[in-house]
C-alpha cells in the first residue's frame, strides 16, 4: 500500500557520483533499487504494477469463490499491505503463490527494461515525454492489443512483455505530465480507449514554465489549464518557454526555463515536483489496476489467469481405458472426471491444460499383451475436454484377425462412438486365432 508520509532525502555529493555510474540516463519510477539509494520511500515502477495486479487478482477471487474452501472476504484485506503469499494462501492454501509472483516478475522486469533498452529509453513516445501525449497514448494501447493477441495465442512470454512496456508509459504519464498539477484526483477517462480524442493539449507555441534555479521548483508552473509534459534530452529540442523534464541526467533542464516538472521520486534532486510524487504514484496505481482489469474484462478470467499464471496447477490429465471388459470402470470414471472438470471450469482453479488420451489393450495369444495409448488430446478449454472425453460412450468390441510382427496373435480393438446412450452390458471376449 501507498504510505501516507514519505521523509524528504537529500543524497550527498558522493551518493550522487555512485547513481550517476548506476543509473542510466533516463526517467520515470524509479526500479526499488534505485529507490534504496536515491530517494528512500519513493513509491517505483515494481510497486505500482504488483499491488495492481494484486487488487484486480483479489477482485477475481472474491468473485470467484474457491471450491471446496470458504470464500475470502475484502474485509480481511483491507487496511493492510496486500503480500500475494497471503493472499494465495487465503485462496488456494500455503506455498501457491510461486507460479503467479513468476509470471509477475517477468511484467515488472518488462516494465523497467524500458528504462534500459536502446530501442526504449530514449524514445519520448515510450514515456509521454516532449508533449507527444497523442503519439505517447497510440503506443500504449497498441502495446495493450498485443497483449491481448499475445496471450489469446498463448504466448504468454510475449505478453507479459507487451504488459510490462504498457505499464511503463501509462505510469510515466502520471509522473511526466501535469495531469497531477492541473489538480486531477482520479485518472485520465480517455487514456486507455482509443476512441476518445485526448482534449485540451498544449501547442508548440504556448509557454509551460517559468526559470527554477533551484532543484526544488514548486512555483515553476505558470497555472495555465492545458495539458503538457516535460522535455527530456536533446531529442527532440526543447522549444522556448517549454518544461522540462528535470534532474541530474536530463540535459534540457540546463537551458531556459531551467528546472523541471517530473514526480518520479520523493528526491529534488531527480525530481524538481517531488513534493508531489505521492500524488502521481497513487494515480499511476490506480490508472495500472484500470489497465488490468481492462485486460481482464478482454481475456476472460480464464485467460487472465493463464496471462498472470494465477493458478498453482499445470495441467489435469485423464487417461482412459477403453477396452470393452472395462464398461463399468468407464461409467465410475467419466461420472468423477465430470465433477472435477465442472468443479474447476471457469475458475481460477481451471489447470492449464486439459489432457486426455484414450488406451485400450492388444492381446497376444503367445507373447502376453501390448498397451496401445491413442494420441493425446490437449484443450485449454474445460467445455472442449468434455466433449472429446467419450461421456455417454457406446463401446463395442471387434475381433479380428491381422497380421502383426508376432506369429499366432489376436487382437482386440476397441472402437469408440461418441453418442448420449449409456455403454452396454460388458461383452465377452472371444478370441480369434490369426493363422499366417
Amino acid at each position: 500500500m501507498l504510505p501516507t508520509e514519505v521523509p524528504q532525502s537529500h543524497p550527498g555529493p558522493s551518493a550522487l557520483l555512485l547513481l550517476q555510474l548506476l543509473l542510466p540516463p533516463t526517467s520515470a519510477f524509479f526500479p526499488n533499487i534505485w529507490s534504496l539509494l536515491a530517494a528512500p520511500g519513493s513509491i517505483t515502477h515494481q510497486d505500482l504494477t504488483e499491488e495492481a495486479a494484486l487488487n484486480v487478482t483479489l477482485q477475481l477471487f472474491l468473485e470467484q469463490p474457491p471450491p471446496g474452501r470458504p470464500p475470502l472476504r475484502l474485509e480481511d484485506f483491507l487496511g493492510r499491505t496486500l503480500l500475494a503469499d497471503d493472499l494465495f494462501a487465503a485462496y488456494f492454501g500455503p506455498g501457491s503463490s510461486r507460479r503467479f509472483r513468476a509470471a509477475l516478475g517477468e511484467v515488472s522486469r518488462a516494465n523497467a527494461a524500458q528504462d534500459f533498452l536502446p530501442t526504449s529509453r530514449n524514445d519520448p513516445d515510450l514515456h509521454f515525454d516532449a508533449e507527444r501525449l497523442g503519439q505517447g497514448r497510440a503506443r500504449l494501447v497498441g502495446a495493450l492489443r498485443e497483449t491481448v493477441v499475445a496471450a489469446r495465442a498463448l504466448d504468454h512470454t510475449l505478453a507479459r512483455q507487451r504488459l510490462g512496456a504498457a505499464l511503463h508509459a501509462l505510469q510515466d504519464f502520471y509522473s511526466h505530465s501535469n495531469w497531477v498539477e492541473l489538480g486531477e484526483q482520479q485518472p485520465h477517462p480517455h487514456l486507455l480507449w482509443p476512441r476518445q480524442e485526448l482534449q485540451n493539449l498544449a501547442q508548440v507555441a504556448d509557454p509551460t514554465c517559468s526559470d527554477c534555479e533551484e532543484l526544488s521548483c514548486p512555483r515553476n508552473w505558470l497555472g495555465f489549464t492545458l495539458l503538457t509534459s516535460g522535455y527530456f534530452g536533446t531529442h527532440p529540442p526543447k522549444p522556448p518557454g517549454k518544461c522540462s523534464h528535470g534532474g541530474h541526467f536530463d540535459r534540457s533542464s540546463s537551458q531556459p526555463p531551467r528546472g523541471g516538472i517530473n514526480k518520479d521520486s520523493t528526491s529534488p534532486g531527480f525530481s524538481p515536483h517531488h513534493m508531489l510524487h505521492l500524488q502521481a504514484a497513487k494515480l499511476a496505481l490506480l490508472a495500472s489496476i484500470q489497465a488490468f482489469s481492462l485486460l481482464r474484462s478482454r481475456l476472460g478470467d480464464r485467460d487472465f489467469s493463464r496471462l498472470l499464471d494465477i493458478t498453482p496447477a499445470s495441467s489435469l490429465s485423464f487417461v482412459l481405458d477403453t477396452t470393452g471388459s472395462m464398461g463399468e470402470e468407464i461409467n465410475a470414471a467419466k461420472i468423477q472426471a465430470r465433477h472435477l472438470v465442472e468443479q474447476r471450469r471457469g475458475s481460477p482453479m481451471e489447470p492449464a491444460p486439459w489432457s486426455l488420451s484414450t488406451m485400450s489393450w492388444c492381446l497376444f495369444m503367445t507373447q502376453g499383451s501390448a498397451l496401445s495409448l491413442q494420441p493425446v488430446t490437449l484443450t485449454a478449454s474445460g467445455n472442449s475436454l468434455m466433449r472429446s472425453m467419450p461421456w455417454g460412450v457406446e463401446t463395442s468390441l471387434r475381433c479380428a484377425c491381422q497380421p502383426c510382427s508376432w506369429p499366432c496373435c489376436t487382437h482386440l480393438h476397441s472402437q469408440i462412438s461418441l453418442s448420449s446412450r449409456m455403454p452396454p452390458p460388458r461383452m465377452p471376449f472371444s478370441p480369434t486365432r490369426w493363422n499366417p
